[in-house]
């Protein structure tokens, strides 16, 4: 499910339960008591007394309903007047939980996106070999070969075999783990001679500390490919 899934139910939910909170308003102003009071026949008989019904009433000029909240239903008081405490809590609550979603789900998304994208770009065959099984070798192969570096090129090449091989389950890859471990992974299966001359070859070019030339390497590189072909089959 992706980023924008997550904000759309996230918007559905806030939008029903302000729906919920609007009719449980309703529903308590419907089933509450109406109060009962007596007319007080006296106090009307005095609050009328001295107006005369025959005179014409003054009706103040109109105003500018741009001016005031007539425009809006009335007075400030009586527009906000209608909605009741139950809905103001309804909403704060769908508000603070809405934004409290949408932070987490942005700084969740932000937070995979910048572990896969260091996973995925490593700067040093170092950091390749701390998430060898997430980064792509072959940008690696390219750098040695254009920099003429052709021991890091069978370097990168047995890092790509111990990285297929473990992510078919043949061997088990850590990084502290030495060549002769990886062997004896590999002594039951039916290509572990391959294996192991081409780990020698890998040992006699990285461990000997000798450049190799072109030539040494054109000899080199097909084996390495040719086993990389056979596992991947």
């Amino acid at each position: 499910m992706n980023f924008r899934k997550y904000i759309l139910l996230i918007c559905s939910a806030f939008l029903l339960t302000i729906c919920s909170a609007q009719e449980n308003a309703q529903e308590l102003y419907q089933d509450s008591d109406i109060e009962h009071r007596q007319f007080d026949k006296e106090k009307w008989g005095k609050v009328i007394d001295g107006i005369d019904y025959n005179e014409k009433e003054k009706r103040p000029k109109e105003k500018d309903k741009s001016d005031s909240w007539e425009g809006f239903g009335g007075n400030p008081s009586s527009f906000f007047g209608n909605l009741s405490g139950i809905r103001y809590l309804f909403y704060a609550i769908g508000i603070i939980i809405l934004g409290v979603l949408v932070f987490f789900i942005v700084k969740n998304t932000m937070l995979l996106h910048g572990t896969a994208n260091r996973k995925n770009r490593a700067f040093t065959i170092e950091e390749a070999e701390q998430n060898l099984l997430e980064t792509d070798l072959q940008r690696f192969l390219k750098e040695a070969l254009a920099k003429g570096d052709y021991r890091m090129a069978v370097r990168v090449y047995y890092l790509e075999i111990l990285k297929q091989l473990s992510l078919k389950g043949t061997i088990k890859w850590k990084r502290d783990k030495t060549n002769s471990e990886y062997l004896n992974e590999m002594r039951p299966q039916s290509d572990f001679k391959d294996f192991r001359k081409l780990t020698r070859t890998f040992e006699r070019v990285w461990y000997g500390n000798k450049l190799i030339e072109k030539s040494i390497y054109n000899t080199i590189s097909p084996q390495f490919e040719g086993y990389l072909k056979k596992i991947q089959s």
